[in-house]
């Protein structure tokens, strides 16, 4: 899996799409599906051109990229590199030279690989890459935000200058076209900050799902803690929603269709932020983080629902409400679905109680039959789906359902939720007391030694306040309220 935090090279879009084009239709024979990327088998292009251009629009939408720009710069480097042995890869690229060499695609295969016009480069590892014949462009762990050391070798990386044509692969001898360090000057504490930023990026481009959120938590309470740095902020908030698509799959080809519908994405973020098993302190941390991007993605809504704070008879906020809300089994308002499965749950309910303005009609015997069964198998649908490795386009070929309805039960439809509550419009007042009770909850936490594997201050742990929090997140529309 992978964690992209700048914009997309047109070959990272490109296997993004195959990969969910074999992976939705089982396509097994690899050299079949080759000649026919080339034009060879028209034949097996007619039976499948429909369907790869609709995913490749879809997956072009989560990237925020239009599917003309995607047909315009395909190239097939990157699925080579990612499903091919290296034997089969060589043969091809050797075979595709001869056939295709004045084309784009042949340019492509050749090495010659777009990049930007000034990144930067470790040497040792530029020098790898000329020695094993690796397109530059591809080490992006560089080219990160507040990145300035390589992870691997722990030197500072240099910057190299680029041709308008963007292509680096042929540049003469092996350090020319170099420039000087970057002209930063460090102490021994920086250099070592520095170094630990870029192990953690590069650990965000490769690392397992559970790793890149122990990370994420671990990074974001040295941030509350005021021991993050400025800078290494921007590696979770930057270029909108790419920070976050690692989080909603289990293999890569899952999550590259992170919904590019603001509201839908809310959802998504609200069902893993609110999974079982959450503690209260992540859950804090994740709403700091959630508010963070809503406000690149010009979310108006606020991660809580606002019946999930209640008061207690003194008034105040109930600190026992905020347990419920880490592991929730319903939303406290009472009105709504089991909150961390809904998506899976909620909408279904919807499509299988016909009304006619609102008011239920008494369903014929036949009806009732036809929807038991259809609740039956969309019961063994949704289950079977939940299993790891399950795709939407697989579970519905097993059980024989149509694509489209199986889809909706999963995902449900694109439309405004049924209650007003789970729209996430909140008042200055009602996110006021969701925040108190959070940092009630992180404060005692705190006091409890939960956050003992970190650093303590001299007066035990740090007390944190309304103040503290804001002042390391975006100013958000919702935070802007409770500052004023």
């Amino acid at each position: 899996m992978a964690l992209y935090l700048d914009s997309p090279h047109t070959g990272e879009v490109l296997v993004s799409v195959l990969g969910r084009f074999m992976d939705d239709f089982h396509v097994q024979s690899r050299n079949e599906f080759i000649q026919w990327l080339f034009g060879y088998l028209p034949t097996f292009s007619t039976h499948y051109m429909s369907n790869l251009a609709a995913i490749a629009c879809e997956t072009a939408q989560s990237w925020g990229w239009t599917y003309e720009k995607i047909a315009q710069e395909l190239t097939i480097f990157p699925y080579l590199k990612a499903y091919l042995s290296q034997a089969d890869a060589d043969n091809l690229l050797a075979a595709c030279r001869t056939i295709v060499s004045k084309s784009a695609i042949g340019r492509e295969l050749n090495g010659l690989v777009r990049a930007p016009t000034r990144v930067l480069v470790c040497p040792e590892c530029f020098r790898e890459d000329r020695v094993e014949r690796r397109p530059q462009y591809w080490r992006r762990a560089h080219q990160l935000p507040a990145v300035i050391f390589c992870w691997k070798h722990k030197i500072k990386l240099r910057m190299i200058t680029v041709g308008r044509s963007g292509r680096i692969w042929h540049t003469p001898g092996s350090l020319q076209g170099l420039d000087e360090d970057i002209p930063v000057e460090l102490s021994a504490e920086q250099r070592q900050r520095c170094i630990a930023v870029a192990e953690l990026s590069n650990e965000l481009l490769s690392g397992s799902k559970k790793l890149i959120r122990d990370r994420l938590l671990e990074y974001w309470i040295r941030v509350l803690q005021g021991k993050g740095s400025a800078r290494g902020a921007c590696l979770f908030s930057e270029k909108h929603a790419h920070a976050i698509r690692a989080f909603f799959g289990d293999s890569y080809l899952q999550f590259v269709g992170f919904p590019a519908e603001p509201k839908f994405a809310h959802s998504r973020l609200i069902k893993y932020a609110t999974r079982p098993g959450t503690s209260a302190l992540e859950f804090l941390l994740w709403n700091v983080f959630i508010s963070d991007l809503g406000s690149q993605l010009n979310w108006v809504t606020w991660p809580l629902c606002p019946g999930a704070v209640r008061t207690s008879k003194a008034g105040g906020p109930d600190a026992s409400e905020f347990e419920r809300l880490a592991k929730p089994s319903q939303c406290i308002c009472g009105r709504c679905v089991t909150f961390a499965e809904n998506q899976a749950a909620r909408w279904p309910t919807a499509y299988d109680q016909p009304s006619v303005r609102g008011v239920t009609r008494p369903l014929h015997e036949r009806e009732q039959r036809s929807r038991q069964y259809t609740g039956s198998i969309k019961e063994k649908a949704i289950t079977r789906y939940r299993e790891p490795g399950a795709t939407v386009g697989g579970v519905a070929r097993e059980l024989g359902i149509g694509y489209d309805a199986f889809r909706r039960w999963v995902l449900g439809p694109r439309r405004e939720r049924k209650h007003s509550c789970c729209r996430g419009m909140l008042t200055s007042g009602e996110a006021a007391r969701i925040l108190e009770v959070s940092i009630k909850k992180f404060n005692r936490l705190a006091e409890s030694g939960a956050l003992g594997a970190f650093r303590r201050t001299r007066g035990g742990h740090r007390r944190f306040s309304r103040e503290s929090i804001l002042a390391h997140s975006n100013r958000t529309a919702v935070t802007e309220k409770l500052a004023r």
